[in-house]
Parts: C-alpha cells; sequence; structure tokens
C-alpha cells in the first residue's frame, strides 16, 4: 500500500510522478541522491501532519533509478525537487512543464479536505519562510551562503485552485 493516494501519480512518455511505498522508500532515495530527506526528522513530521508529502519525479523508461525528489503541498504545490547533494540541474528546467501538467490534472482529483489541508500548508509554509528570514539561516556547500529562504522561494511551483470536490 502507498503511503499516499494514487491521485498524486501521474505520467506521460517522459517522466513520472511515484509515491512512495513506504517511509523505507523515502529513506532509500534520499541515501541514493545523498539530500537531506533522509537526515531530517521535518518533513517526516510535516508528512504526518499531511502538510505536505514526498513524493519522486522519475524518468519514465528508467522508473526505478531515483531522479528528483519533491516535497509537495496537499494541493499538488511543489515547495521543493531536488536531485543529487540537493541540487537542480538544467534539465529541471524541462520536468517544471510536466510538473505544471501534473499539477493542473491533481486539480480535478482532489477532494474539500485535500483544498483545507493545502490552505494550512501554505500558511505554515509562509511562516516558516518569514522566520527563516528573520533568523538569516544560510545554506553552505553548493548554496555558497545564499539564505535559505531565497533557494526555497526559487523552488516554489504554486498551483492554481480550481472547485473541490465533494469531500
Amino acid at each position: 500500500m502507498s503511503l499516499y493516494d494514487k491521485k498524486y501519480e501521474y505520467s506521460n512518455a517522459r517522466y513520472k510522478i511515484v509515491a512512495p511505498q513506504r517511509v523505507e522508500d523515502i529513506l532509500i532515495e534520499g541515501q541514493k541522491l545523498q539530500h537531506c530527506i533522509h537526515q531530517n526528522e521535518r518533513y517526516f513530521e510535516r508528512m504526518n501532519k499531511r502538510e505536505s508529502y514526498i513524493l519522486f519525479l522519475r524518468k519514465t523508461n528508467e522508473d526505478s533509478v531515483p531522479y528528483y525528489t519533491l516535497e509537495v503541498e496537499p494541493n499538488g504545490t511543489v515547495r521543493q525537487k531536488r536531485t543529487l547533494f540537493n541540487r537542480q540541474l538544467e534539465d529541471i528546467e524541462e520536468a517544471e512543464g510536466f510538473l505544471q501538467k501534473w499539477q493542473k490534472q491533481l486539480q480535478m482529483k482532489l477532494h474539500r479536505e485535500d483544498f483545507e489541508l493545502a490552505k494550512r500548508s501554505k500558511e505554515l509554509r509562509i511562516k516558516e519562510m518569514e522566520e527563516l528570514r528573520r533568523q538569516q539561516v544560510r545554506l553552505h556547500g553548493n548554496f555558497n551562503g545564499r539564505l535559505l529562504a531565497d533557494v526555497l522561494a526559487e523552488d516554489l511551483m504554486e498551483v492554481t485552485e480550481t472547485e473541490p470536490l465533494a469531500a
């Protein structure tokens, strides 16, 4: 059984969104891509509260090979999209078109509860970003001391919501 409703999965000839089946899948993904998902409890706390979910962006012809890990809000807003070593490569620009199509089709599958969860998630995200800016939290390594809030803001792919389905 998947951690999430299958409504979050989607594919085309080039890419697919895969919902992890188990928490272990997320840990393995983080280890293989060597990013922070498997080292930070914050993501699992958010998942537990249904504030955000972890999904995998894969190439359709290599769907078992980690490509990008996504953190998304219940309505499909993408908070983060990261590959090896917490990076984004130039290829993410091409994949963003696919992610926008995924967001649009997802809107038709969501229920009122999903939109209510997304509203709360957005409020929490905004509050967290304000706090990160206030504290001037900076990233090192690949990010050369950039503000974490700036990096997260660049990752953000918000969706225009449609009317929710009945609960």
